[in-house]
């Protein structure tokens, strides 16, 4: 700088604004390219107010030297004096990236910022982000992180601080953070290459290979011209290539896509051609190869990709179409038409595949009529008619407009009216239609035209039967035999006169005696195979139906597979059950018994399955079978876990089952199947007793019906109830179950029913359905006068048994949880039928009673029930104890990582008693207890999505997820039991509440905590934990659930106090009513004995 000029600038600086301007001049005179003087003036011109010039001196300057940060905040200025507060901002950065630290270049930016804040926002904040942008490029990670999160607070949609802020977050290698800020930046705005880009390098570094693949792909999709994610994306589909085919497959294909989208043919080309060097079978590399070849005139070539991709991929709708596409461009319309005929049958609503078949069938048409018309000049009229029928026939199959082949047909026979071919053709329609009358009268046409006409005589005698003139349709048919002796048809036709007369063995002989002639045809088949399902041969059944579905795998359609299916189920084959339902519905889709079937199956085995099944149920049914496919779901979900959705269908299902009583006449399989599982299912969704009641209710008098039908049919009502000949004698009591076992009907009654034994010699057990036998059985079967196992537990035989031992008493401990219990107690054939323990009452006469306790069925609910409601004093069970296995309770807990001063919390729950307010209230209570753990146990349910429920639930609550452990199950009730050593105190499900894990944890000592809900099934707990002789843990709202719990989990004095309780209990002195089975069952005698004095006395 020369000494005039620094003369100049010291001059300006001390305030000699006039001098200073004379000496920038006297340097410019001298020297004109000198930046600084032009600057000066600049300057001198701003502090004037004189913007115009200023702005022109000061950009001169910066023209000959644009390296000086202060020229820009001059500029800057002069703009922001001006008023233009966009440029002003723009020069500021300038000059920031010359000199980010400029304190007075930071001062200005902000005050022109925050000017252009109130003005205009949007180009505020992208100069906030430019800046932020800018001292990211330069390194200052601090000053961009600020500016980032500044654009932010003022719009929280802005993608381009999102990404900033994402790829700092890279940089620092805090890679979670950064992918969810750059996924945030992505869906604000989805069209930025960059973001993807960047979003692929975090993936890639957090060794997603597949998703940085995928988002490098999207990146050269959005920009193709982008050479980094390129070449970064073939790098990762090498590596993506050697560790995970199935994702590189997927994403070559993506990217091959794209560049179809770009018509980058050659490339897309290279890329299908690289696929199949991998997987030669890939259906949709070889479809996409024929699209391209269709789509550049090589229709050949198209046809042969085509080809390769419909046989690797035959249920794909729109290869076939294309395939059509292809074979027209062709010129092969035979061979188009039917591929699109394929197409349609597979998307059989798709206007274009139409379109498509339309436009060959007319060229078809045309050619027939210009044929036609050339023999009608030449007067060849039988040449005419054979072209006229086989213009009907094309229309027929190929279209079915039977109409339009039907006045072909016409117009043919106008010209030839001896035409037996056409004849037959019509009967054959006619038959079709069911229009017999018509159909014998073309038949007998047809006979005429053509004496000797086999297949003529046929549909005659398919006429005559189908007016019931069994003798004439045979004459006929013989007539056809006699033509043609191995018309197996024919002989198939006959056995089926003899099917339908019941003659079994005739129409077996004569069904193999077709087929004899002809193994190909699977009417034939089915047909013998129902004769053998007739004669009870299962396995000759399923052989006969396999073949048939074999030659002709859409014979019958759907219901055939369904059949088949139903035929396996029934001997317990469940997995080949399961592959002939799903194609039962593949094929229609709206066989309501292959839902129902595959959704049993899958509720025992797969439940995710089974929640699948059933959604897909609902989506394809309409009317009374959605009523089923609904029941379905709620059973599916309820099962799993996933109680919000089955309450959901719950609530949608009533209303539609008091509407369908009025508008559908219900089939018994629909009655039975809405009585038995609602009345099972209803209680654990809604805590309601006058609803539940008034369902139930409702749905038993349907059942009722037919009951009565089946009783009447079997004389149930004739078996007669004998007076007691003594009655000081012992009463002679029964007990019906199929869990006469290891389970909880089982631990809850053996002790009892043992000490009822001691009582009255005559205990009478009968096994009401397929029950195994273990140490439990033997038990029972030393306990009882009788133990009986009635073949196929079958209501008939024990209503039999049952009037042969005089009983005076019949307890039923399953209820409606077995169907054959509620056959048997709606004929009442005791002097006194009660149900007890397994399930509340079935609702099915008011001659019969339940038997509970005054916890849970208080005083006043006898309003809701039919049966008459009579109480123990105490509680519905009592034990003398549960087997246990003896550990160490510290290596236990050890073994569970559950450290010596954490709590645990144990739920025992199925499934089905498992709901969104339980969940909230256990997390809560973890919430408010420190460092706690709350274990989860289910015998019955989908344990993984259980598991996801509560951990959603903690996310939402703010509750680390790695306090919830999911137990695996168990194979013995002794292994079980150990969850009660280890834990410290049981929180109890609702609105079904626990009864054996209540009864479990209690013998345990543990503290257990319970929610006490209106129904009785929500009450079990409340009345065991009274009956153990304590009076804490009881909750009669959630916020007193929720208290119970942390006070449990907080306060070892309180869990102390209730363990004492629990132990008190147990003492020989101070023996509470659940653990004396000999009190309980002394008050059961008694209650029997006055219930049947009282029956006899009128």
């Amino acid at each position: 700088m020369s000494v005039s000029i620094a003369t100049a600038i010291a001059s300006h600086r001390t305030g000699e604004v006039e001098r200073a301007e004379q000496l920038y001049r006297q340097v410019l005179a001298e020297t004109p390219q000198e930046a600084a003087a032009l600057h000066g003036l600049g300057m001198i011109a701003y502090q004037q107010q004189q913007y115009d010039r200023a702005i022109e001196q000061v950009q001169q300057a910066i023209t000959l030297d644009n390296s000086n940060a202060a020229y820009y905040n001059t500029l800057g200025l002069a703009y922001r004096g001006q008023g233009n507060l966009d440029q002003s901002l723009g020069h500021y950065r300038q000059g920031l990236l010359l000199d980010p630290d400029s304190n007075a270049l930071q001062e200005n930016f902000t005050r022109a910022w925050l000017d252009c804040i109130d003005r205009d926002r949007p180009v505020a904040l992208n100069h906030l982000i430019q800046l932020g942008r800018a001292y990211h490029r330069l390194g200052k990670i601090s000053q961009a992180q600020q500016l980032y999160e500044r654009a932010l607070e003022y719009d929280a949609n802005q993608a381009d601080a999102c990404q900033g802020l994402g790829t700092l977050a890279y940089q620092q290698q805090n890679y979670d953070q950064a992918v969810t800020l750059l996924e945030r930046a992505i869906a604000l705005d989805p069209n930025v290459a960059s973001y993807h880009h960047n979003l692929g390098a975090v993936y890639q570094s957090q060794g997603r290979v597949g998703d940085a693949a995928a988002a490098y792909r999207r990146a050269v999709e959005i920009n193709p011209n982008l050479e980094a994610p390129r070449k970064q994306l073939n790098l990762l589909l090498e590596d993506l290539r050697r560790k995970d085919l199935e994702t590189w497959t997927q994403e070559m294909l993506k990217l091959a896509q794209c560049f179809r989208e770009q018509e980058n043919y050659r490339q897309a080309v290279f890329l299908y051609k690289k696929l199949l060097e991998i997987d030669p079978n890939s259906a949709v590399a070889h479809y996409h190869l024929g699209q391209i070849a269709y789509h550049h005139h090589q229709s050949y070539q198209a046809m042969v990709d085509l080809e390769k991709a419909v046989k690797l991929a035959p249920q794909n709708a729109e290869y076939y179409n294309s395939f059509g596409l292809a074979c027209i461009q062709h010129s092969v319309p035979q061979m188009a038409v039917e591929k699109f005929k394929k197409a349609l049958e597979l998307d059989p609503d798709n206007s274009e595949y139409q379109d498509n078949l339309n436009e060959v069938i007319t060229y078809f048409l045309r050619y027939y009529e210009e044929c036609a018309q050339w023999h009608y000049h030449l007067e060849e009229y039988q040449e005419v008619a054979a072209l006229d029928f086989q213009a009907g026939n094309f229309i027929k199959e190929h279209t079915g407009r039977l109409q339009t082949a039907q006045r072909y047909y016409e117009q043919a026979l106008a010209l030839y009216p001896e035409f037996p071919e056409v004849h037959l053709t019509l009967a054959e329609m006619y038959l079709e239609e069911k229009n017999f009358a018509k159909a014998i009268d073309s038949a007998r046409k047809a006979v005429q035209g053509k004496p000797d006409y086999a297949e003529a005589y046929k549909a005659l005698g398919n006429g005559l039967l189908g007016q019931k003139n069994g003798a004439a349709a045979m004459n006929a048919y013989q007539r056809a035999i006699a033509i043609k002796p191995d018309f197996a048809e024919v002989y198939s036709n006959v056995a089926s006169i003899y099917f339908f007369q019941n003659q079994n063995q005739q129409a077996l002989e004569l069904y193999q005696k077709a087929l004899s002639y002809n193994q190909e045809l699977p009417g034939i088949h089915w047909n013998l195979g129902k004769v053998y399902e007739r004669m009870g041969k299962v396995d000759e059944t399923i052989q006969c139906w396999q073949r048939a579905l074999e030659l002709d795998p859409k014979f019958g359609g759907g219901i055939s597979y369904q059949h088949l299916g139903g035929k396996y189920y029934a001997k317990g084959k469940k997995e080949e059950a399961v592959k002939l339902f799903h194609k039962a519905v593949e094929l229609q889709p709206d066989l309501t018994e292959s839902y129902w079937a595959l959704c049993e199956i899958y509720n025992t085995k797969n439940q995710a399955a089974a929640r699948a099944v059933s959604l897909k149920f609902c989506e394809n049914v309409s009317g009374k079978d959605y009523i089923m496919a609904l029941l379905a779901a709620m059973k599916s979900h309820l099962n799993s876990g996933v109680s919000d959705v089955a309450i959901a269908k719950f609530n949608e299902v009533e209303p539609l089952i008091y509407d369908a009583i009025q508008q559908y006449p219900l089939t018994y399989n629909e009655v039975v199947r809405l009585y038995l599982n609602l009345a099972f299912d209803m209680p654990h969704v809604r805590d309601d007793v006058a609803k539940n009641a008034k369902l139930s209710k409702t749905l038993a008098h349907l059942y009722l019906k037919y009951l009565e039908a089946k009783a009447n049919s079997e004389k149930h009502a004739e078996i007669p109830i004998r007076p007691r000949p003594n009655p000081g004698h012992p009463l002679r009591i029964g007990f019906l179950s199929k869990h006469f076992r290891r389970h909880s009907v089982g631990w809850l009654s053996v002790d009892i029913i043992e000490a009822l034994s001691k009582i009255t010699p005559h205990i009478f057990l009968y096994v009401t359905g397929d029950m195994g036998r273990d140490g439990l059985t033997e038990r029972f079967e030393k306990a009882a006068e009788k133990f009986s196992r009635p073949q196929g537990a079958q209501a008939k035989l024990i209503l039999q048994e049952i009037a042969q031992d005089n009983l005076d008493v019949l307890v039923d401990m399953d209820s409606v949880t077995v169907m054959p219990n509620t056959e048997v107690f709606y004929s009442s054939p005791a002097h006194v039928c009660l149900t007890w323990l397994g399930f509340d009452a079935p609702y099915i006469t008011s001659k019969n009673y339940y038997l509970g306790d005054w916890q849970t069925h208080p005083a006043g609910v006898e309003e809701h029930y039919i049966e008459q409601v009579v109480r123990l004093p105490d509680s519905f069970a009592a034990t003398a104890g549960l087997p246990i296995k003896a550990v160490n309770r510290e290596v236990l807990r050890r073994s569970m990582r559950v450290a010596p001063n954490q709590v645990a919390f144990l739920c025992v729950a199925t499934g089905n008693k498992f709901c969104p307010e339980l969940v909230e209230a256990q997390i809560k209570i973890l919430a408010q207890v420190p460092d706690s753990l709350l274990f989860y146990k289910g015998r019955v349910g989908d344990l993984l999505a259980i598991e996801e429920i509560y951990k959603t639930e903690c996310r939402r609550q703010g509750v680390r997820t790695n306090r919830i452990r999911v137990l695996p199950r168990t194979q013995t009730e002794e292994e079980h039991r150990l969850i009660y050593q280890f834990a410290d105190v049981l929180i109890d499900s609702y609105p079904y509440s626990g009864a054996t894990h209540v009864v479990e944890a209690l013998w345990f000592n543990m503290p257990v905590v319970a929610l006490v809900s209106q129904q009785s099934f929500g009450r079990q707990a409340y009345s065991l934990m009274k009956a153990a002789g304590t009076d804490l843990g009881v909750a009669w709202t959630w916020d007193e659930y929720i208290d119970w719990g942390v006070r449990m989990g907080r306060d070892e004095a309180v869990r102390q106090q209730m363990r004492s309780q629990l132990e008190q209990g147990k003492q020989p002195h101070s023996l509470a009513p659940l653990w004396n089975p000999q009190k309980f069952a002394a008050d059961m005698y008694g209650i029997f004995k006055e219930l049947v004095a009282q029956r006899a006395a009128g």
